[in-house]
């Protein structure tokens, strides 16, 4: 045990706050004496170290597409109508027309959607061969 107590000091502070606080002296002169103990609990922090790692992975991918979705979810109400005016019958879609003609703010709305997506498509390109 003496030995520990002349080493700790010598250990960059970081360190010597992460023993102190975590781990009891007789723990730590026991693994000093006991090798294969001491790797067996150095393997179980790596392994616990690669599970945070995994989930810290997955919850940036999680992440990344929930950002993607709700982008594309424009996307979907504007594939939605399209759909729904496809099934229409032909003098319905002439009457939908003439109903949109007079509305100048859906052309403008409809004008700035497109122009946004144009320009999300634009940007996610020049993201992908940036990198």
């Amino acid at each position: 045990m003496d030995v520990i107590y002349r080493t700790l000091p010598n250990l960059k502070d970081d360190h010597q706050n992460i023993i102190s606080v975590n781990y009891k002296l007789s723990d730590l002169h026991y693994w000093m004496n006991h090798e294969e103990e001491f790797k067996e609990y150095l393997q179980s922090l790596l392994d616990g170290a690669n599970t945070n790692i995994r989930a810290i992975n997955a919850l940036i991918e999680l992440y990344n597409g929930v950002t993607i979705e709700s982008r594309d979810e424009k996307n979907h109400i504007v594939k939605g109508v399209g759909i729904l005016y496809d099934a229409l019958p032909e003098e319905s879609k002439q009457k939908v027309c003439q109903d949109l003609l007079g509305r100048r703010k859906f052309f403008e709305d409809a004008y700035r959607l497109i122009m946004d997506t144009f320009k999300d498509a634009a940007g996610e390109k020049e993201d992908a061969v940036q990198e």
